[in-house]
């Protein structure tokens, strides 16, 4: 849990981006008057969401290394004092390439807790936790965007700078939490293990599990899969595009590419904006956009007993197929030229929460839980840092491209921006079909074995396996 409050950063900037563009304040201090109404220039949003990527680009490459050399927890330390430093920027910024330099220096950080806390949390949680355990970066990214509507919701109605300027300041309460108290927490007993650190690793298994499981034998299947996945690798970043680890990778890479293809920086980042060109008042259109984040992290919240109940392919594709109806219905509301009015806004609304509500149930918690159980022990550091790196690329993609798909002086396309994000997830729906196999109670020493032996897919749940002892002798393996 503790970890994953790195997720709140994570999610409260992805959200307040959106929230800016909707203050009469914000608009007026970094727009121009457009046809008697300010307006935000789109070359400058996409710049915003440009520097992101390019922060987030930067994050993932060097977080691989760092966790990986320095360990895990160095992740949140330097990961906590970057975050600060790109805070600290947006807060003074009066200039907008100020804002862009805040906001890419604060990604690098984003980018980091990406990587760490997923990695970290697989690393320590046994196989009956780790599926729940892992929805937990997610659902800490919805607190964090709920924190964010209901921040935006009591400064909406200043008339000064500090509208947009406190809810920039509220930021700096994670990396403060995570700097301090991640001094206190064990580093993972992989890490330990596979830098030969045997006594280190013990002391670790210990004081994460207790008395409640034998340490010592714990500790002898984390060496003896440490030791089987390093005779197959010398442990470098090309190792993960070598044989069976390059199917690892693209599973990895392609379900959190997924998440940003379905249009999540869209729905999420731009929410309260897009109801308010669809016809919503500015008002209402933040009531609704607090209700929706509160309704997905009820969403999230039921995801932790589905996960496990249902599996992780099941999640996948029923709710990625609903995401998919959804996406196509406010489409073709906006081939209606009369889309502002009357009801066609609240069908708007009505299909983006249950967008946003399915997607928690799905993509958004099942994803991440994925992303890190594919990944073979010694290269899970590398496998998320380039899942991550893939997923911002596609997050760029999408957000450099929405506000000139939005915005009244662009394209203008409105809610026909749900076909676009439709097809995409369309693509991701076929993408879980044929290549994400169901991984839900599986140890990582069977999904080792099942991988390096090119199980299809779908075989994966019906396949017996061996007792996680046996998978140490080279016939069985």
């Amino acid at each position: 849990l503790y970890v994953s409050l790195a997720a709140i950063t994570y999610g409260f900037d992805g959200a307040v981006s959106g929230y800016l563009l909707s203050l009469p304040v914000f608009v007026q201090h970094f727009g121009y008057n457009y046809n008697g109404t300010f307006v935000v220039p789109a070359i400058h949003q996409s710049t915003w969401n440009g520097v992101v990527v390019a922060g987030g680009v930067l994050g993932a490459f060097v977080a691989g290394p760092i966790g990986n050399r320095l360990g895990r927890r160095y992740l949140f330390i330097i990961g906590s004092v970057i975050s600060a430093c790109g805070i600290l920027a947006q807060e003074l910024a009066d200039e907008w390439r100020v804002m862009a330099a805040g906001k890419f220096i604060n990604y690098i950080a984003m980018s980091m807790y990406a990587v760490g806390a997923p990695t970290y949390i697989s690393e320590i949680c046994p196989v009956e936790l780790r599926g729940i355990a892992l929805t937990f970066f997610n659902f800490f990214t919805l607190i964090g965007q709920f924190i964010c509507s209901c921040v935006m919701q009591g400064t909406m109605k200043r008339t000064d700078a500090l509208s947009f300027r406190i809810p920039i300041i509220v930021q700096y309460g994670v990396p403060l939490i995570l700097f301090v108290g991640t001094w206190f927490i064990p580093e993972t007993p992989y890490w330990h293990a596979e830098k030969g650190q045997n006594d280190a690793a013990k002391a670790s298994l210990e004081r994460l599990h207790g008395g409640k499981v034998d340490f010592e034998e714990r500790f002898r299947d984390i060496q003896s899969e440490i030791e089987h996945n390093q005779k197959a690798s010398t442990v470098k970043f090309i190792d993960c595009f070598k044989g069976s680890n390059l199917r690892r990778t693209i599973i990895a890479a392609g379900i959190l590419s997924g998440q940003q293809l379905v249009g999540v920086a869209f729905v999420f980042g731009y929410t309260t904006y897009f109801f308010i060109l669809s016809g919503i008042a500015t008002a209402q259109a933040f009531t609704i956009t607090a209700i929706m984040f509160a309704l997905q992290v009820v969403a999230n919240m039921c995801s932790w007993y589905s996960i496990d109940r249902f599996g992780r392919r099941f999640l996948l594709l029923v709710g990625t197929s609903i995401m998919f109806v959804s996406l196509y219905i406010i489409g073709g509301v906006g081939t209606n030229p009369l889309y502002t009015t009357g009801h066609f806004p609240k069908v708007v609304v009505s299909f983006m929460v249950i967008f946003s509500v399915f997607y928690q149930l799905s993509l958004g918690s099942v994803g991440w839980t994925v992303a890190s159980e594919v990944s073979s022990s010694v290269n899970r550091a590398s496998t998320q840092a380039i899942a991550v790196f893939w997923s911002t690329i596609f997050g760029f993609v999408i957000s450099f491209t929405i506000p000139y798909l939005i915005n009244p002086d662009e394209a203008n396309l409105g809610p026909k921006v749900g076909f676009i994000y439709g097809s995409f997830t369309l693509i991701v729906l076929a993408f879980i079909w044929f290549c994400v196999p169901e991984m839900k109670g599986r140890s990582y020493e069977e999904l080792d074995y099942m991988f390096r032996n090119g199980i299809p897919t779908r075989a994966f749940e019906s396949m017996f396996t061996l007792p996680i002892f046996l998978y140490s002798f080279p016939l069985l393996t």
